[in-house]
């Protein structure tokens, strides 16, 4: 696995990251994605929009799920939050695990990002790719080409 520092995840920031360790630190590990979000997003510690990032770059594939699932299960948590402040302690219960009620069953029901979007997220959002298998993955697809990231061509020598 590759690690890369938080802070050059868009949209984090330097608070965010500090914010994000100093839970960790804290309180130990994040177990899962729900663990992640009971900690940090649910409490504004990160933005949406920063949450939705760590998604698209990985940071939770660790899980199993796709990040594609994980960001309508965030949107799904947010909206629940949001909309229903009252229910929410009703289907929410810190003392409970719900680390396996994302409902596993439709996962697989759907896709996830294909290679090509997986790299043009991360470039977007790191400059850089981390999912690829580099050199398998480009050599397969001679006409590769992100959008404005003519620079992988150069890498290859094409």
């Amino acid at each position: 696995a590759l690690r890369i520092s938080l802070s050059s995840i868009k949209d984090i920031g330097q608070e965010g990251v500090s914010r994000i360790l100093d839970e960790r630190n804290s309180h130990g590990v994040y177990k899962d994605f729900y663990d992640f979000y009971k900690r940090i997003i649910s409490k504004h510690k990160i933005s949406l929009k920063a949450a939705e990032n760590l998604i698209k770059i990985g940071a939770f594939d660790f899980t199993g799920f796709k990040r594609k699932y994980l960001i309508i299960i965030l949107g799904y948590l947010y909206s629940i939050k949001k909309k229903k402040k009252n229910i929410l302690k009703g289907i929410i219960d810190s003392n409970v695990d719900y680390a396996d009620e994302f409902f596993p069953e439709t996962a697989d029901l759907v896709d996830d990002y294909n290679p090509n979007e997986k790299i043009e997220i991360e470039m977007e959002l790191l400059g850089f790719c981390t999912t690829i298998s580099s050199h398998d993955y480009f050599m397969k697809n001679q006409e590769f080409n992100i959008k404005g990231h003519k620079q992988w061509k150069i890498i290859l020598g094409r």
